[in-house]
């Protein structure tokens, strides 16, 4: 294991990289290679959030994470990570150290990057932030996630009036590819995408975001063939999504989109920050799309997460990154994860008045379910399944 410095102003121009060896034995690696492969195949499970804390636990303790931070100078504000081979599928700055999670021992967070060349190329682009970011946003398309519409509109108010939204089944492949729906999102300062999302292992060019479905009479099935079979991706839920008629892919991403002035992007979606790592020297996702397309940083997701708390979790994102103009991206993403984690449901209900979040009567009964029978100082999502799964991608 390579461990690198984090980057000094010049880091990648020509001043030398100190590299640190950290000597793994073969049993260490065949520890950890197992760890790993049971959180994956756990994954399969319709249970396997109730395992997650466990399986992260075992992933921190056979990664030696004391060993590696103990090499790292005192002085690091921002841990950088560059994930190898299924280390990409593993939310790291999640994982336990010294009896803290790996991103609060660094006051500026952790963020993750394809590559050390993606990086210096990120490090070259400058977004100028604006007195009124514009903001661009893909809301609940499928109709189906009930705390999507409560999260887009929250965050949106406060752009307003420089927003372009397309809402549930306005959101069709049709009506994003349009020239004037592609000349908002190239202003766009922030973009949010709202929506279900599938990442295609066999296929991973044709993994998508899930648009609206098309109002003109669908295309007919294609022949029951390997190439045939690309067209199509499958959500948690076992529903099958045709992407030339329902998708944003991966592949059209890297042809497509432009996205010159783009500080954020954020995949509000369930397995948007899955790769191939099948490939040892390629990073192919949802996330390096966006980045090659122009934005700057990306925020996804490594597994199929709840509509629920993830709602929560992006409203206060937003409000940190309004609030605090200078804040960084992973400091403000860190900042709403350390807070829905720790939010008793007495402190959730007075911020949810607080922010004046109008629940909606399906909105209201899921969230009395989840809180139902509960003491004051009960904290609803301290499970890293409600919160983890957000990686912040990028510079």
């Amino acid at each position: 294991m390579n461990l690198v410095p984090p980057l000094t102003k010049g880091g990648l121009g020509g001043v030398p990289i100190h590299i640190q060896h950290l000597a793994f034995t073969p049993e260490h690696r065949q520890q950890l290679n197992a760890n790993i492969a049971t959180y994956l195949s756990d994954y399969r499970e319709s249970t396997w959030g109730e395992a997650l804390s466990t399986r992260l636990e075992a992933i921190s303790q056979s990664l030696h994470l004391d060993s590696i931070r103990a090499k790292l100078p005192e002085t690091i504000q921002k841990l950088i990570l560059v994930p190898h081979c299924d280390l990409h599928l593993i939310p790291l700055h999640a994982l336990s150290l010294e009896g803290k999670l790996l991103q609060d021992c660094y006051p500026n967070g952790v963020q993750y990057v394809p590559s050390c060349q993606f990086l210096e190329r990120l490090q070259q682009r400058q977004r100028h932030s604006p007195n009124k970011p514009p903001f661009f946003a893909i809301q609940n398309p499928t109709e189906d996630l009930a705390y999507t519409d409560l999260e887009v509109e929250a965050i949106s108010c406060g752009f307003n009036p420089d927003t372009h939204l397309l809402k549930r089944r306005e959101a069709t492949k049709m009506a994003f590819n349009s020239p004037a729906t592609q000349a908002k999102l190239r202003l766009a300062y922030y973009a949010h995408f709202s929506c279900h999302g599938s990442f295609n292992f066999s296929y991973p060019l044709n993994s998508a975001l899930i648009l609206a479905e098309a109002t003109a009479t669908p295309s007919p099935p294609p022949e029951a063939t390997p190439e045939g079979e690309k067209r199509y991706v499958t959500i948690r839920d076992g529903r099958r999504f045709d992407t030339t008629i329902q998708g944003l892919t991966l592949r059209e991403i890297f042809a497509n989109l432009d996205l010159p002035v783009c500080r954020l992007i954020t995949l509000s979606a369930c397995e948007t920050g899955l790769v191939d790592t099948a490939s040892t020297d390629e990073y192919i996702g949802l996330a390096s799309g966006f980045l090659y397309a122009g934005a700057t940083n990306v925020v996804s997701s490594l597994w199929s997460v709840s509509d629920l708390s993830t709602a929560f979790l992006m409203i206060y994102f937003y409000r940190e990154l309004a609030e605090k103009p200078s804040v960084s991206v992973p400091v403000a993403l860190k900042t709403a994860q350390n807070w829905l984690r720790t939010v008793a449901k007495k402190d959730l209900l007075e911020w949810i008045g607080k922010n004046k979040l109008t629940l909606n009567s399906i909105q209201q009964i899921y969230l009395d379910k989840h809180l139902y029978n509960k003491e004051d100082n009960y904290q609803p999502f301290v499970s890293p399944f409600y919160w983890a799964a957000f990686c912040a991608i990028g510079r």
